[in-house]
């Protein structure tokens, strides 16, 4: 979808439809609105008298204007009360837009932004943009029927500036919400890939060729290296499947010589079986997700790229198999990581937190100034959370609210769940330093983040939990069913406000 901005009056502008605001309990009509009503003689007046159009946030209503404008059709989308107007409104209203447009078979659309109280206009630019691209996603997959027209998309979208001075500052905002949220669909792409399509060698070339095109040195460790480095952990999880392991770890220059790096991880299980601990088989496909940090992590190094971010960043990502074959690791067995410490393996379902010890051990020897992974770790989050949240962890108390900020301020939320050290007593083995899980089945979320903790010593570093919210079954807020590129948002606004 082609983004543009201009300035120009409502009647001038060519589109199939023309979208425009209104707040719940508003009398006058405004601005955008108020010169839609006039083109339109009132119709607009007529049906908020009338009471068909309430504001009530992203109800929308499509009303046909005449054949002689070139505005085809307009639409009155609910921006909810004016006080209550926040960043999370606006995306709301924007799906809303996409959605409805879609429904008339729209192909160019030209929106209004709107502002009021403490939103910024160009923080709600960006906002829009990027919830009009997250909802205008559409995965084609890999039906050999293309003749299904109701999934296809908008080809243009028209954001509008009542300023001709403002039309530079609209433009900035449109790119980085364009480049975040194209990220945010290429990691969604990964998630809705079967895992036969996205083994771990197919993601080394994916990411080959985004690194290739976007200033990223890439190194691919393999089977030798691994071996050599001690990453005992990974290759434990790697040895049940006949597709071999890889870590990437990704270089971003952006700061300059000297600087210390900013360290991002991702889990990268391009399909989890539970190995010799084997899933249940309801559900089990969606397994092919559990790569959902990896691909999260890839992406936000992307677009931080092609915004040019003046800070140096390493990401790390482990990526495996996890299946039941005659080498696969079994309860019981010991293993040693990347540190040293050795783990007795209660369920080769806990194999996430595996390879994310060593991938976080790898990244904190590269002298990382902080570190932040992305895992769809563990089931307990969406008991904890639901779908509307994932959790973080950390420990570093500023280093944890400022990522939340950050992600508030992106869209996504995160609640933090705690980190006390009574949990490390959860994992306590006889036989090696920890177990991987504990057999107790309590604070799972919480238990898995202390396991990760032993890998970044002094580091700050923070835990995401996106289990939940990576891949949604119904749609929540402005997120739509399916995968969500969860973690994308978070990584990139801290990256640049931080």
């Amino acid at each position: 979808m082609k983004i543009k901005v201009i300035n120009a009056d409502i009647p001038k502008v060519k589109c199939d439809l023309l979208a425009v605001g209104f707040f719940e309990g508003t009398g006058k009509l405004t601005g955008w609105t108020a010169e839609a009503d006039k083109m339109l003689g009132g119709t607009i007046s007529s049906l908020i008298s009338g009471g068909e159009i309430t504001g009530k946030l992203s109800s929308s209503t499509v009303i046909h204007s005449k054949s002689s404008h070139p505005v085809r059709r307009v639409l009155v989308v609910g921006l909810g009360k004016r006080v209550e107007l926040d960043m999370d409104a606006i995306r709301m209203a924007s799906c809303a837009v996409i959605r409805s447009a879609k429904k008339v078979k729209a192909k160019t659309v030209a929106t209004a932004i709107h502002e009021s109280g403490d939103v910024d206009r160009f923080d709600a630019c960006r906002a829009l943009t990027e919830a009009s691209i997250l909802d205008n996603y559409e995965f084609k997959g890999y039906k050999t029927d293309k003749d299904d027209e109701d999934n296809e998309g908008l080809d243009e979208l028209i954001v509008l500036s009542d300023k001709a001075a403002d039309v530079p500052g609209y433009k900035k905002s449109v790119f980085t919400g364009q480049v975040c949220a194209d990220a945010a669909n290429k990691a969604k792409d990964l998630v809705n890939m079967p895992s036969n399509m996205l083994t771990p060698k197919d993601f080394v070339k994916i990411a080959r060729e985004t690194c290739s095109q976007n200033r990223i040195k890439l190194k691919v460790l393999g089977v030798p290296e691994i071996k050599k480095l001690g990453m005992g952990a990974l290759w434990g999880v790697a040895k049940g499947s006949i597709h071999e392991p890889a870590v990437l770890v990704m270089e971003y220059n952006g700061g300059g010589p000297g600087a210390r790096p900013f360290g991002l991880v991702g889990k990268g299980i391009t399909f989890d079986s539970g190995g010799i601990s084997i899933k249940p088989s309801k559900k089990m496909h969606e397994m092919k997700g559990d790569m959902a940090g990896a691909a999260a992590v890839l992406f936000s190094m992307e677009a931080l790229s092609r915004i040019g971010l003046k800070k140096n960043v390493v990401a790390v990502v482990p990526l495996t198999e996890n299946m039941p074959d005659g080498g696969a690791l079994k309860p019981g067995d010991v293993i040693k990581t990347i540190n040293g410490k050795t783990v007795e393996i209660i369920s080769t379902d806990a194999e996430g937190r595996l390879i994310l010890a060593d991938a976080l051990g790898y990244a904190n020897k590269l002298g990382v100034s902080k570190l932040m992974d992305f895992a769809t770790l563990t089931g307990a989050c969406t008991v904890a959370l639901g779908d509307v949240a994932s959790a973080i962890l950390g420990n570093d108390d500023e280093y944890v609210e400022s990522v939340i900020a950050s992600a508030d301020k992106s869209g996504e939320r995160l609640w933090r769940l705690p980190l006390y050290k009574e949990y490390r007593e959860y994992l306590k083995s006889s036989v090696a330093d920890m177990k991987n899980c504990s057999d107790l089945g309590k604070a799972s979320t919480s238990t898995a983040a202390i396991f990760l903790k032993e890998f970044v010593g002094d580091t700050p570093w923070v835990h995401v939990d996106i289990a939940n919210t990576a891949d949604l079954d119904r749609d929540v807020r402005f997120y739509k069913k399916g995968p969500t590129g969860a973690g994308v948002f978070t990584a990139i606004n801290y990256l640049l406000y931080s």
